[in-house]
C-alpha cells in the first residue's frame, strides 16, 4: 500500500509539470508579437477612445 502511493506521488510528479508545460503552450501558441512602438501605439488606441466616464 505505501509502494502504491509513492508510485502515485512520483506520477504526478513528473506529470504534473508535463501537462502545465502543456497548457501553457497552448495558450501561447499563435499570438502576435508585437514591437515596441506598435504595442505602445495600440495601447493608446484603447484609452484614447474620447468615451471618458467620470
Amino acid at each position: 500500500m505505501t509502494g502504491l502511493f509513492v508510485l502515485l506521488i512520483l506520477l504526478f510528479a513528473v506529470v504534473g509539470p508535463l501537462v502545465l508545460y502543456a497548457v501553457i503552450q497552448s495558450e501561447t501558441t499563435g499570438n502576435e508579437v508585437l514591437d515596441r512602438s506598435e504595442a505602445a501605439r495600440r495601447v493608446r488606441n484603447d484609452t484614447d477612445d474620447g468615451d471618458r466616464r467620470e
